[in-house]
């Protein structure tokens, strides 16, 4: 939780609570496993993430010390002091008040990634007005904690070139961390690949490929029933339907993808598709109202309408899951005739890669 930026600037004590512990035994525990005390292990890990903001980004000083949950520059330079070997003279290239209305960072990557894979899979699924593709660059709007914004990926020569809304400064690690998780920026794909190649060398015909994510988990959800048993263009018609009647609005009027409590049954009747694709829908939302959904995500099987196909869709694009084998996906059914392929198994723990090359050759 802490080194992805989901509670890098919480409290000890809110940290402990969201665990259901006590602060005391949050302690013990970090003491006994890592030999240092929670707090410590906090203030290192954002250490860590002002220097790639000091390196990587065009923030201020000041700026970067809002990012890491401070107040004032002091306890900024404090942590630093601390922990990091970082240049005066970097600090005082950062003391400037930043002008722009973005964040820039450049990101570098080392493995390969297959930039031209994504626009293309993402070019047939997009939605309207929340994300677009020009040229080489991906945009979307998001919203984090009711912060709303943008943001702007490209990959040029293995580095990820990111601009955000300026507004998204003081959840700037849990930004990136959403970012990271959709895009499969933590996995090495490289390593994975090379075992894939040699299991399956007539399948792995590319490389680079990774999972093509979406935000959220709720949002793959709706993704995964607006497919079922249709083509994919079919499904993008389906989710544009969705997301025109429930989207939400900021001032300038810019677009952003529903929450579950915003579906209304009155809603999905505007909807051009099934009855029971309807009801679907409603349920699935409803459910995640009421529970967790990174959680209870095996749990959704008592919704009607969701079974083992949706579930796994869910895990796969919007859980970064690595070992989520499509097997029941048509287009994976045609593939494994074509490939002669009866057994997986030995694809474990990167089935999920093994489905997307699979779905590339289709």
């Amino acid at each position: 939780m802490i080194q992805s930026g989901e509670m890098l600037t919480s409290s000890v004590e809110d940290i402990a609570s969201a665990l259901f512990t006590s602060s005391r035994n949050l302690n013990k525990a970090f003491t006994k496993n890592l030999g240092i005390p929670l707090k410590q292990f906090q203030d290192m890990t954002k250490a860590l993430f002002a220097k790639k903001l000091l390196y990587s980004s065009n923030l201020s000083i000041v700026e970067i010390s809002e990012a890491c949950g401070y107040s004032c520059v002091s306890g900024l330079y404090n942590l630093i002091n601390r922990f990091l070997k970082v240049p005066v003279r970097k600090l005082l290239s950062k003391t400037k008040d930043g002008a722009k209305l973005t964040i820039d960072l450049k990101i570098p990557y080392i493995n390969f990634y297959n930039w031209d894979f994504f626009l293309t899979f993402q070019s047939k699924r997009l939605i309207s007005n929340i994300e677009s593709i020009e040229g080489r660059v991906y945009r979307r709007t998001i919203e984090i904690e009711n912060i709303k914004g943008y943001f702007e990926i490209k990959c040029e020569d293995r580095v990820f070139i990111i601009t955000l809304s300026r507004s998204f400064l003081p959840k700037m690690a849990e930004v990136l961390r959403k970012i990271s998780a959709m895009f499969d920026l933590n996995s090495n794909i490289n390593f994975i690949e090379d075992r894939l190649k040699n299991l399956y060398p007539s399948i792995i015909k590319n490389k680079g490929l990774h999972i093509p994510g979406v935000l959220s988990p709720y949002e793959a959800g709706i993704r995964a029933i607006c497919g079922q048993q249709v083509s994919v263009s079919a499904a993008t018609n389906l989710l544009n339907q969705f997301v025109s009647i429930f989207h939400k609005k900021d001032e300038q009027a810019n677009h952003y993808f529903p929450c579950p409590k915003e579906i209304t049954a009155s809603g999905l009747d505007r909807m051009k598709t099934t009855q029971s694709k309807k009801n679907t829908l409603f349920a699935f939302s409803q459910w995640c109202c009421n529970y967790d959904i990174n959680s209870h995500i095996d749990s959704l099987s008592q919704v009607k309408g969701i079974g083992p196909w949706t579930i796994n869709y869910i895990k796969l694009r919007g859980m970064n899951a690595s070992d989520i084998w499509m097997e029941t996906d048509l287009g994976i059914k045609k593939a494994l005739d074509k490939y002669e392929l009866r057994n997986s198994d030995s694809a474990a723990p990167w089935r999920s890669y093994l489905s997307i090359h699979l779905w590339n050759n289709l």
